[in-house]
């Protein structure tokens, strides 16, 4: 059987440090955000559970998740809010939640 030499320390400052590397993590219902007068959507966003609604602000994952819209999902990076109070997701991965099971599907841009 092998042994590990990590003590509890470790182990929580690895999980510090992962947590720091991932960011907040948002689970909920993909939906449109934003769109221009002609109907074009500018900005995707994420409803939760608690009717909290997260704007993503990246237009590289609004791009890449636009498929997957009224899709359960979960993404992770940094929250942040604007003068009106509006939560904004710059994200740094996403999993789509109704293909994990059967799917690889699990992305990060740019890493």
């Amino acid at each position: 059987m092998a042994m590990s030499n990590q003590t509890r320390s470790d182990v929580s400052e690895g999980s510090r440090r992962r947590k720091e590397r991932l960011g907040t993590t948002v689970r909920g219902m993909l939906i449109l955000a934003d769109w221009d007068d002609e109907a074009e959507i500018r900005r995707l966003a994420v409803l939760t559970d608690d009717d909290d609604e997260f704007v993503i602000v990246d237009e590289d994952y609004n791009e890449k998740l636009y498929r997957h819209l009224e899709d359960e999902v979960v993404l992770w990076g940094e929250v942040d809010e604007d003068e009106n109070g509006t939560k904004l997701l710059s994200p740094r991965g996403f999993q789509i939640v109704d293909w994990f099971e059967d799917s690889d599907e699990f992305d990060t841009l740019g890493d």
